[in-house]
């Protein structure tokens, strides 16, 4: 097994791609993640256009302290999410 950053994780996700997210609500998501490809896409426009599926949209949406799928609002980032609940 082999432990990486956040940061190294964000850079494995390409556009286009198709992503399972975690968590429930506003809770249990992976914020450093979230915040790692945020971060990212602020400076590189990568990636872009991602699919997002999840059990639930996790995060709220309190534009100043979003957590959760809040940190990933940037247009262009996510095309489309699926999520159930």
């Amino acid at each position: 097994m082999r432990i990486i950053t956040a940061r190294e994780a964000a850079a494995l996700i390409q556009d286009g791609m198709t992503v399972g997210l975690g968590g429930f609500g506003a809770y249990s998501s992976p914020d450093e993640l979230y915040q790692a490809v945020a971060d990212r896409y602020a400076t590189s426009g990568h990636p872009k256009g991602l699919t997002v599926m999840s059990g639930i949209s996790t995060g709220n949406f309190d534009k100043e302290h979003g957590v959760g799928l809040s940190r990933l609002k940037q247009e262009g980032l996510i095309e489309t999410i699926t999520a159930g609940h």
